[in-house]
């Protein structure tokens, strides 16, 4: 037991003699000696392991892929020498195990026992650098080789997927000259790309699609304030303008010899029209007309008539309006305002008149379908009749309202003094001078007749007829 304290090479003769009957597993765990050159074979054996595994990977690779500038003579030296390294490896091996397992191989000297040891160690040292020298030859050229051939196999993917990209857009240059020299392929593309957005990103309409009439130019009408106006039209053709609709006109100061004749309520933007004894319309701007602080001015410095014509009526109301338009011939029919409106300085030809005839004044439409007609001439004779029994015309003479034979009507013999519109429940009032006659809707109803009739006299007292109106 003194002796797993010592090293073995101090170990004398005799007493290695002495332990020599010990079993040799007991020896080895005594002997640390022994105990380092197992370990070191069972290093040597491990590198050799890894070596030969190296060396077999190696010629495997080698016979598939030999580098040109190296042969199978190149490399059958270092091979073999390194098969005789192994074969003393293992040789030194087996004494080593010999000894540390009981066997008879004991080295008989310490002499023996320091050269066991110092032939492990060189050829311990051969192997290492047999291996840092003979793998790196092989390891150079494998590099080297895989190198290129990973390059090689790189290239050629490469190659392929360029002529695959290649192929690919000339397949698209193809598709898409061929859709921009089609207008019909053009426009199917574009309605299925409209289409695919629509799906995606769309949504229901969030802004309504409004109908809208023709753009138009602005006028200054339709910049300019609105307010209410009255306008006023003399005997002798003077036009004035006043603000409000509370104006009298009756009371109006007028020039020596000139009275009231029409007046007309609308706003401050829109068209006065004007009818002269000829049948022909004008209009102007009531802005633009005079204020009524005074007494006006002549329509003849605006406008143009024919010679001897006279204006008798003035209009003004919104664009959409009816009015009833009528001769005292016994002719009429219904015409919209905007119909009346005339751009010239000279108007435009609006009712067509019969020899000796002249126009009564306008009479405007509120219900056209329920009103009536009344219809009164100079020699005492009333008739009514539905108001829809007339045309609604742009110009012209219209039909007749009552029958009057046209030579008493050029000789001024008989003619109609005037109109009016009247609803089923209202009260006519027949002015005769200074008197009047009250017709209620039981009473008027026996003037009722056919359009174009001659009518029913009225009562004798009350035939001179000036006026109709209704309450």
């Amino acid at each position: 037991m003194a002796a797993s304290q010592q090293d073995f090479s101090q170990m004398s003769l005799f007493e290695l003699l002495q332990n020599r009957e010990k079993p040799a597993s007991t020896l080895a765990q005594d002997n640390p000696t022994l105990a380092w050159m197992r370990s070191q074979c069972a290093e040597i054996q491990n590198q050799i392991n890894a070596l030969k595994k190296e060396l077999k990977e190696t010629r495997d690779e080698l016979d598939r892929h030999l580098p040109p500038n190296v042969t199978e003579e190149q490399i059958r030296p270092k091979v073999e020498a390194n098969k005789k390294i192994e074969e003393q490896i293992n040789a030194i091996n087996m004494d080593i195990k010999k000894m540390t397992t009981g066997g008879s191989l004991v080295p008989k000297d310490e002499k023996t026992l320091e050269s066991k040891k110092a032939e492990i160690t060189k050829l311990k040292a051969q192997i290492d650098m047999k291996f840092d020298e003979s793998i790196p030859i092989f390891i150079k050229h494998i590099d080297r080789l895989l190198l290129e051939i990973k390059l090689r196999h790189l290239a050629r993917l490469e190659e392929m997927q360029i002529k695959g990209e290649q192929a690919d857009l000339l397949k698209e240059q193809a598709e898409i000259e061929q859709t921009l020299n089609s207008p019909a392929r053009l426009k199917k593309l574009i309605r299925k790309e409209l289409e695919a957005d629509a799906e995606k990103f769309g949504d229901k309409r969030r802004s309504p699609l409004v109908a809208r009439k023709e753009a138009q130019a602005i006028s200054e009408t339709e910049i300019m304030p609105t307010e209410p106006v009255t306008v006023i039209l003399s005997a002798m053709g003077w036009i004035r303008a006043a603000k409000g609709h509370e104006i009298d006109a009756a009371t109006l100061s007028y020039k020596a010899g000139d009275s009231f004749l029409s007046t007309a309520l609308g706003r401050s933007n829109q068209l006065a029209v004007f009818l002269d004894t000829t049948g022909r319309s004008y209009s102007a701007l009531a802005h633009t007309l005079p204020s009524a602080r005074g007494q006006g001015e002549p329509l003849t410095g605006r406008l143009n008539p024919p010679p001897g014509a006279q204006f008798v009526a003035v209009l003004i109301g919104e664009p959409e309006q009816h009015y009833l338009l009528a001769s005292d011939a016994g002719y009429g029919f219904i015409v919209k305002l905007e119909e009346l409106y005339s751009k010239n300085r000279a108007g435009k030809t609006l009712l067509s008149l019969p020899k000796g005839s002249k126009p009564l004044h306008p009479r405007l439409i509120l219900d056209q379908e329920n009103s009536l007609v009344a219809a009164a001439t100079n020699t005492g004779l009333l008739l009514i009749f539905p108001l829809k029994e007339l045309p609604q015309l742009a110009k012209g003479k219209g039909d007749k309202i009552l029958n009057i034979p046209g030579s008493r009507v050029l000789n001024r013999e008989e003619f109609l003094t005037d109109i009016t519109l009247l609803q089923p429940e209202q009260q006519l009032v027949v002015t005769a001078g200074n008197k009047q006659l009250k017709l209620k809707p039981s009473d008027w109803k026996h003037f009722v007749g056919e359009r174009a009739k001659r009518g029913s006299k009225l009562p004798r007292a009350y035939q001179r007829v000036d006026k109709l109106t209704v309450e």
